[in-house]
């Protein structure tokens, strides 16, 4: 999806946000019930999900702790995931 001049609008499908963050989807659920900060699913489709890119790399930033070396590599990693999602 081409975001244009939104590009806070970019989005990831749900699948491989989790996998490049190194979780399962049953993680995933669980974490969007229990972590209020966990970012919000946007629905794509009947069944289909994403997320925004910039609520990825947000959560993400917000748990980086030690060197960004390691944390910078997942969150460069879903930077540059095109947001293949056809509806």
């Amino acid at each position: 999806m081409p975001t244009g001049d939104y590009p806070d609008l970019e989005l990831i499908p749900r699948r491989t946000a989790l996998r490049t963050m190194g979780m399962s989807v049953r993680t995933g659920d669980r974490r969007e019930k229990t972590d209020p900060d966990f970012p919000p699913r946007v629905a794509i489709g009947p069944g289909r999900y994403a997320y925004r890119k910039a609520d990825l790399l947000r959560w993400i930033a917000e748990r980086t702790i030690a060197p960004r070396a390691a944390a910078g590599k997942a969150a460069a990693s879903i930077a540059s995931q095109g947001a293949e999602v056809a509806a």
